[in-house]
């Protein structure tokens, strides 16, 4: 795709983090290029394609192998990525069996609306929040939620600087997080 304003739409795209694909194109539509001959829906298409593919090129974090099946965790996933290819990409890492017991909020509803639905209607407590956005840091805030930064994720240029500013807690990956807090 030959996009004009690529570059205004990768700053808010990066400024942004943790907000659901479909009002990322809503925004490059609305405001940076309201003259593209796309639609929002066929853009957010072509972006989760692109995802997808990091996904299968990277893969999944290997702190999945190395969990004692005597530990008792329950994982949960809030993502702006839709629930179907949540699923898809657990299976297709045949990692899904650790997210059997937990819940899978997907970009069908924000993520604060999702953090809602977690606390209110399931009243999941003791809950951390493992983010790569500073979106991700404001809605755990919000909801006073310990937050703990995953760089590996992230596609925030200055993440080094909020991040220290604020004093939250960074870990390059989950093997590093799961190392240093549960000795896994």
């Amino acid at each position: 795709l030959n996009l004009p304003n690529i570059y205004d739409f990768l700053t808010y795209h990066k400024n942004n983090g943790g907000i659901s694909a479909k009002k990322k194109f809503s925004y490059y539509k609305k405001f940076i290029n309201p003259n593209c001959i796309y639609d929002a829906n066929f853009l957010e298409n072509q972006f989760r394609s692109v995802v997808k593919k990091k996904l299968e090129k990277y893969g999944y974090d290997f702190f999945f192998d190395k969990i004692d099946k005597g530990k008792d965790f329950i994982f949960h996933i809030i993502s702006g990525v839709f629930k179907k290819e949540i699923f898809n990409f657990l299976k297709n890492k045949k990692i899904d069996k650790f997210f059997n017991q937990g819940l899978i909020l997907g970009g069908e509803n924000s993520k604060r609306k999702n953090f809602e639905i977690l606390l209110n209607k399931y009243q999941v407590k003791p809950l951390c929040y493992l983010g790569d956005s500073y979106n991700d840091f404001l809605i755990a805030q919000y909801f006073k939620i310990d937050f703990y930064f995953i760089s590996q994720w992230t596609e925030s240029q200055n993440w080094q600087d909020w991040t220290t500013k604020k004093k939250v807690s960074t870990y390059h990956n989950l093997t590093k997080f799961f190392n240093d807090n549960f000795n896994i």
